[in-house]
């Protein structure tokens, strides 16, 4: 089992995510500090609301993700909260534990094809190195998030579910993690 402490993925980000990452979003950990608490993973294309701030700031070496100052960063009046991320809540409201991540860390709406691999070295850490034990598996939506873990299916443990759909923000009927069958359609 892989529970790492804050001080190791502390460790192992630094190997992945520059220190200067303004503009960049790696991933959040939704709610909560430590990435090994997590019971699933959300992939999508790339966040596209631009917060324009270092992702470093909502790291703390001792803490993991702040959550909390995120969360105040987003919600500023000049920030337009994006419909995936109110879609996001469902998971939450569910009781799961989610790393929402993107196959590009670059903010902003539009990303070409190009762009979109920067964050795959992240995503692979997170991965590899999440408890298999208490995951649930991964939702992907989107072209890009598809395209990624279907080429690391085969890596995942057997008792992970993985959901593939279109992208969250064209309203699609929306999944929720739920333990004992992978996703329940709310």
């Amino acid at each position: 089992m892989n529970d790492l402490s804050i001080p190791k993925w502390t460790s192992i980000l630094r190997d992945v995510i520059p220190d200067h990452c303004k503009n960049q979003r790696p991933f959040v950990c939704d709610g909560f500090g430590n990435p090994s608490d997590s019971d699933i993973i959300v992939i999508g294309k790339n966040p596209a609301t631009p917060l324009g701030v270092n992702w470093r700031a909502f790291w703390q070496d001792t803490s993991g993700f702040d959550y909390i100052s995120f969360a105040k960063c987003y919600e500023q009046p000049m920030h337009t909260r994006s419909k995936t991320r109110s879609r996001f809540s469902r998971f939450g409201d569910n009781g799961s534990r989610c790393i929402v991540a993107n196959v590009c860390s670059e903010e902003g709406v539009e990303k070409s094809k190009k762009e979109c691999d920067c964050n795959v070295a992240v995503l692979r850490v997170l991965l590899d190195n999440i408890p298999q034990e208490s995951t649930i598996g991964v939702f992907a939506h989107g072209t890009e998030a598809t395209a990624f873990i279907t080429d690391f299916r085969d890596q995942c443990p057997n008792h992970w579910h993985i959901h593939t759909t279109c992208h969250l923000r064209l309203g699609v009927v929306m999944y929720v993690p739920e333990k004992s069958t992978g996703f329940a359609q709310v």
